[in-house]
């Protein structure tokens, strides 16, 4: 997996049909690049590509994002669909997030 960088964030690209072995590969690939690049601020979940998953992974996916914050970076979540919106609310799922943003863009504005 390789983890793109933009003016400060590391960016994580979730494609459809992700599951817990993904999410733990991404884990510990975004946790050890945080854990040596004390310059990065933040990671952006880009959720663009996802249209279906199920609460499960869902699940997984926040404690990934928690541990991400846990470590004093930011986490904003990019892209979400209305179909997964409604999926995560439906499945009373809560998704860690500081910050959201239809696209990678929103995020990166200045706020």
């Amino acid at each position: 997996m390789q983890l793109n960088r933009v003016r400060g964030y590391v960016i994580v690209n979730i494609p459809d049909n992700f599951n817990h072995d993904d999410i733990d590969l991404w884990e510990d690939t975004v946790l050890h690049q945080l854990s040596t690049s004390p310059d990065v601020g933040g990671v952006i979940v880009d959720l663009s590509a996802v249209r279906s998953t199920d609460a499960s992974d869902l699940q997984r996916l926040h404690q990934m994002l928690c541990s991400i914050h846990l470590l004093g970076r930011e986490v904003a979540l990019a892209g979400i669909s209305p179909g997964l919106a409604a999926l995560v609310v439906h499945s009373r799922v809560e998704l860690f997030h500081d910050r959201t943003g239809c696209g990678i863009d929103d995020i990166l504005e200045p706020h």
